[in-house]
């Protein structure tokens, strides 16, 4: 009887020498795998942190380029402005200067040619003048001449009056044709200079119309930048978001991963404290069948197996509640993510309704 009780107790020392192995082994095992599911979260962090601060740098970058490409177009605006400006100024000094010295010349011309032809009518007229005052005195003395000479002293006279009367026609049409050469010039040096302006003014419109081709042109250029440069925003937005997207969900399925395994534990836990909850309920039946001395031996060497089993049990809880400690700080530091995350999203939003309105 007392073999047979040994045998018991020595089977069931095994027994409980076996469930705690498998027990360690089991902790072990899911210990090993919480802090694999632990090293992909920090990972993951790691990951997303990368991300995070490429994606600022980027959209760094991405501002500064954008500033200094617009920085470059006003000044490249403002230089074709300027140059339009100062060469319109230069060609509108060129062409006053030109109408002035037209208008000089002309006035210079105009003050020499009255003069003159002042001048030269005069001496022209002067000598008519006194030959018909010498015709009119002559008149006077044949007026008081004999009645038989009279005749004769008429008609020579009156010869002498039609030839200096025709002298006189003659200066006449000569001076009339002179100041119609005069004003036939006049008018053809006003012709030319309108027709200078004119040219002036085809000059300007030319030169006017070139620079709006011209500021179409870069117009067209700077607009098909911009479009690309905003496409490019677009698409490496996009890119970010995706990767933030992949991110996000690859971290979703880490955290689960991590609550299904501290679940298992938890089971794996519980199924253990019912295990040994039920050897020692086999072990206090089994140790009341035994003789009293053998059962007090084999109650102390039971009581130091499980004092020894329970102080592991002790540890595994604490470092289970230690794992569990780190899991809740993981899921504060996911809480933080998924804040952050919100916080990039909505920034991103805000930039795209910006870039949009704009």
């Amino acid at each position: 009887m007392t073999i047979e009780r040994e045998r018991q107790l020595e089977t069931f020392q095994f027994r409980i020498q076996e469930e705690t192995n498998l027990m360690d082994d089991e902790i072990v095992r899911l210990n090993n795998h919480l802090q694999f599911i632990e090293a992909e979260i920090i990972d993951a962090q790691d990951k997303y942190n990368n991300l995070s601060v490429k994606y600022d740098q980027r959209d760094q970058f991405q501002k500064g380029k954008e500033a200094r490409t617009i920085v470059s177009r006003n000044a490249l605006l403002n230089e074709i402005k300027s140059d339009y400006y100062g060469q319109m100024a230069k060609l509108g000094e060129e062409q006053t200067k030109q109408i002035q010295t037209i208008h000089n010349e002309f006035e210079e011309f105009f003050s020499q040619v009255e003069p003159w032809m002042n001048t030269k009518i005069e001496k022209e007229i002067t000598p008519i003048e006194q030959k018909i005052s010498a015709i009119k005195e002559k008149i006077e003395r044949v007026k008081n001449t004999v009645v038989q000479s009279q005749d004769v002293d008429i008609k020579s006279a009156y010869a002498e009056l039609t030839a200096s009367q025709e002298f006189d026609d003659e200066q006449l049409r000569r001076l009339e044709a002179t100041l119609k050469e005069k004003t036939k010039e006049r008018l053809e040096n006003l012709s030319r200079c309108q027709e200078q302006l004119q040219d002036c003014i085809n000059v300007l419109e030319e030169k006017e119309n070139a620079y709006q081709l011209k500021v179409k042109e870069l117009t067209s250029k700077l607009d098909l930048m911009e479009t690309h440069h905003k496409d490019k925003i677009k698409k490496e937005t996009d890119k970010q978001e995706r990767e933030l997207t992949q991110m996000r969900q690859k971290l979703q399925e880490t955290l689960k991963r991590a609550a299904d395994v501290k679940k298992a534990s938890d089971a794996s836990s519980n199924n253990m404290k019912t295990q040994l909850n039920a050897i020692l309920i086999d072990n206090q039946s089994l140790l009341s069948s035994v003789p009293k001395s053998i059962a007090v031996e084999t109650q102390a060497q039971t009581n130091t197996e499980l004092q020894d089993e329970t102080r592991k049990l002790e540890q595994l809880f604490q470092k289970r509640e230690q794992d569990e400690n780190r899991l809740a700080e993981a899921r504060t530091r996911n809480e933080s993510l998924k804040r952050e995350l919100a916080r990039l999203r909505h920034e991103l939003r805000v930039r795209r309704h910006r870039e949009a309105y704009n």
